[in-house]
């Protein structure tokens, strides 16, 4: 992630040419609003929420002035993405709703976006373990936890991406990865959520049974993280299977 953080910095300088004390926005205005979109995801990893907060910012900023309208769309996503990941729910939906409104369709546009740069993401922060074991002796012990989150949260909100755009193989694919990974670092928090995706799916495919065994499993989950407003809604799943 901290190799990440470096690399978008060092495209960042070379697509940001200075004239005048000031930004000169090119061609390359383009691939700038990529790199600053990138940058925000791993400094968001990292815990750096007011750094990766400024880059989504500026990224929005590019995508504006070059009037491309994926490029924004999809800044406008992912500029969501880290203010709720970083607890900013209101300054979330507002984003949301702008990308919506922005992609002069129907709400199925910002799922559409917001999958495509969340799975783009997913690169960034599919770090080995040796990676995040590396930062530790380093002092990043806090980091490298964060950074194991966000990625639970990651693959959480990918799954309900894609089941959002109805999806379905990928929404399964990715929530199944992130109860892996969440089975692999211990950090439970995502996973009552990710089996009643996993559940949802499988009710839309009419597999009763794979359905229930899901639900159970996150009400499990549920009970375990003494999650009351999790359990009640997979309780009411249930009740809605018979």
């Amino acid at each position: 992630m901290i190799a990440s953080c470096f690399h978008f910095t060092r495209a960042i300088e070379l697509y940001k040419p200075i004239e005048h004390g000031d930004l000169r926005f090119d061609y390359n205005a383009d691939q700038l609003a990529l790199a600053f979109v990138y940058r925000a995801w791993a400094r968001a990893a990292l815990g750096q929420g007011t750094a990766a907060l400024k880059d989504a910012n500026m990224a929005l900023r590019q995508a504006r002035l070059i009037d491309h309208a994926f490029t924004q769309t999809s800044t406008m996503a992912v500029s969501g993405l880290v203010h709720e990941f970083l607890n900013k729910q209101a300054e979330a939906t507002i984003y949301a709703m702008t990308s919506v409104t922005l992609s002069n369709q129907n709400h199925y546009s910002y799922w559409r976006a917001w999958s495509e740069v969340i799975h783009a993401g997913l690169n960034l922060t599919k770090q080995p373990a040796t990676t995040l074991e590396d930062m530790v002796p380093a002092g990043q012990a806090y980091r490298a936890l964060r950074a194991s989150q966000f990625l639970g949260y990651v693959y959480r909100k990918s799954a309900s991406a894609s089941l959002h755009i109805e999806d379905i193989d990928n929404a399964i694919e990715y929530a199944q990865k992130g109860i892996r990974h969440c089975q692999r670092t211990g950090i439970a928090i995502d996973l009552a959520e990710l089996h009643l995706l996993i559940a949802e799916c499988y009710g839309r495919r009419q597999h009763s049974r794979a359905r229930a065994q899901h639900l159970e499993r996150a009400l499990a989950n549920a009970k375990s993280m003494r999650m009351n407003s999790m359990i009640e809604r997979v309780t009411q799943a249930m009740h809605r299977l018979h």
